[in-house]
């Protein structure tokens, strides 16, 4: 058995963010929503620990394995800088077994192997979600041929999103999973190919109906030189939150894509680089729902879910220092340039719709 993890102290400073609808600087996704926060103009700081990670693996080198994974990010996105109320989040949990050299069967809560690269940002939680970044983690049966060089084929069947509520939902009534397909191509430390995501969604119980969703997307992980290293993704898709994905499409009708690029440079043996450019966009915004709910004379205005973007773009840049191995500080300055769909009462004249946030990230990060 072997432990390990990460520890990630880190000061943040932002004016304007959320964090998957959510007014808190855990992990910022986009700028935001100007009608259901009403500080989105304020600059605001934390101390933040929460994507502080611990896990295990056990029986490494044999054909049975196990991991188990936790970091302390609250589920909902709700505690915004919880110090000792911070709560543990299961991340990965899963089972691999190798009935052969190329065969790997894996069982448990780990990552989608549909999009399945994740964009060079010390936001290890935020990543470029909702801006290009697509797929997350999902319980699921998955089959994977590959010898680690040349072709690699993998398939896997899942739980189509998640019900954090007390009480079975349309989710498990439904009963149809998700189903995901990937095929790509290794060779040395390069990595390329594509994957697409499909299930049927039920929106309606009595009578039983149901609509299609569905994502393809394209990605490549390239080391060009020993100092420069690319990763690129691309999606697009219909009804992608239903997939379980953190994108922009929230809607049965709603189609949307976008992708992001990395670019990784290792200037010495101490000082490193990384430059991510990540956006979406909304393909029919007519379709789109606003993501909030519009003020009463009882109550204010509030938002609702991940949804209600037209369009949202991610900037950022990271500078590190690693004196020693395992151990990085780092300064990470990013922008996000938002476009959220407003009601005409809240936004007559179409003023506010565009929204841009800037911060910045200082911390280390432990890595054992």
């Amino acid at each position: 058995m072997k432990a390990y993890g990460i520890i990630k102290p880190e000061f943040i400073i932002a004016n304007g963010v959320e964090t998957f609808g959510k007014n808190t600087l855990v992990a910022p996704t986009a700028a935001a929503n100007p009608i259901s926060d009403p500080n989105h103009d304020e600059w605001a700081m934390s101390f933040q620990l929460q994507q502080t990670r611990v896990g295990i693996k056990v029986g490494e080198g044999l054909d049975v394995q196990g991991r188990l994974e936790i970091d302390f990010v609250d589920p909902a996105f709700s505690q915004s800088s919880p110090i000792q109320g911070t709560r543990p989040r299961l991340r990965l949990a899963y089972m691999t077994y190798k009935p052969g050299a190329a065969h790997t069967i894996m069982f448990g809560q780990n990552w989608d192997i549909f999009s399945p690269l994740n964009p060079l940002t010390m936001n290890l939680v935020g990543a470029s979600f909702q801006a290009g970044n697509s797929a997350f983690l999902r319980p699921q049966l998955a089959y994977t041929y590959g010898k680690g060089e040349g072709i690699e084929i993998s398939a896997a069947i899942g739980l189509r999103g998640q019900n954090t509520g007390p009480a079975l939902n349309l989710l498990e009534y439904g009963l149809v999973p998700s189903f995901a397909l990937q095929a790509g191509y290794r060779i040395g430390k390069t990595w390329f190919g594509g994957s697409v995501i499909f299930t049927s969604e039920m929106t309606s119980q009595n009578p039983r109906e149901y609509n299609v969703a569905v994502a393809g997307n394209l990605f490549g992980s390239v080391m060009l030189t020993d100092w420069l290293s690319l990763v690129l993704e691309g999606y697009i898709g219909r009804n992608t939150n239903a997939l379980g994905l953190l994108t922009l499409g929230s809607g049965i009708t709603v189609a949307d894509a976008g992708g992001f690029a990395s670019a990784n440079f290792k200037f010495a043996k101490i000082h490193g680089v990384w430059v991510t450019v990540g956006g979406a966009a909304v393909l029919n915004p007519d379709e789109l729902a606003i993501g909030y709910t519009p003020a009463t004379a009882e109550a204010p205005a509030a938002r609702v879910g991940i949804g209600g973007m037209i369009h949202n773009v991610n900037l950022r840049a990271t500078y590190l220092i690693t004196p020693k191995p395992g151990l990085d500080f780092y300064i990470e300055p990013f922008l996000f340039l938002t476009k959220h769909k407003l009601d005409v009462v809240d936004d007559p004249d179409g003023d506010l719709a565009n929204q841009a946030a800037v911060g910045g990230q200082l911390g280390a990060r432990y890595t054992f």
